[in-house]
């Protein structure tokens, strides 16, 4: 899918390390569309297609490498942002993908840290760029998903009779079929 250039994110702060997570990622740079990095080791990648969530680091529970959580648009059901006094969590949502109340304190399977489809927020700066960042995902989602309704061509009576009766006349089907899908077409 092709992005509105205006949509773009990137915090300028963070650019080299965000390019070097980028380039390891091995997404072509060109294509993205929002980088964004969360209170710890975690980053916000969109290209034109997907939605990337990579974190590394002890805090996320990856010490060595990356683990990486990729979602095509149209299998993302929503983008929020929890945020509660002064923490809060940016989360994707879709099918496959359990939805829980998360918390920045947590050290259990409710961190937002460790969670693989969320980013943890811990001040209003990230919540406000996540929640920017979750808009235009959001917006992208939905043109994802009207994209993907094709309208069914409605077919024509005439035309498919004879459709039907060039087979019979190429022996492909029989008479008696030709004649019974007409009657089918015709509603008799």
């Amino acid at each position: 899918m092709e992005f509105d250039y205006a949509d773009t994110r990137v915090q300028k702060a963070y650019l080299n390390e965000l390019l070097k997570v980028i380039n390891t990622l091995g997404i072509d740079d060109t294509q993205v569309m929002i980088a964004l990095k969360g209170a710890y080791k975690e980053y916000l990648i969109t290209t034109g297609d997907e939605v990337i969530i990579a974190k590394t680091g002890y805090m996320t529970g990856h010490t060595f490498g990356y683990n990486v959580f990729r979602m095509p648009y149209q299998n993302i059901t929503s983008v929020t942002v929890n945020f509660h006094l002064r923490t809060g969590y940016f989360e994707v949502a879709g099918g496959g993908v359990q939805s829980s109340p998360k918390s920045y304190w947590a050290q259990d399977e409710t961190s937002s840290a460790k969670a693989p489809n969320t980013i943890t927020l811990s001040d209003k700066y990230l919540k406000d760029a996540f929640t920017d960042a979750a808009n235009i995902i959001n917006k992208y989602v939905a043109l994802s998903h009207q994209q993907g309704i094709q309208p069914v061509a409605a077919t024509d009576p005439a035309e498919e009779i004879r459709k039907y009766k060039q087979l019979a006349d190429d022996g492909i089907i029989s008479n008696e079929e030709f004649e019974a899908k007409k009657n089918q077409l015709l509603g008799l």
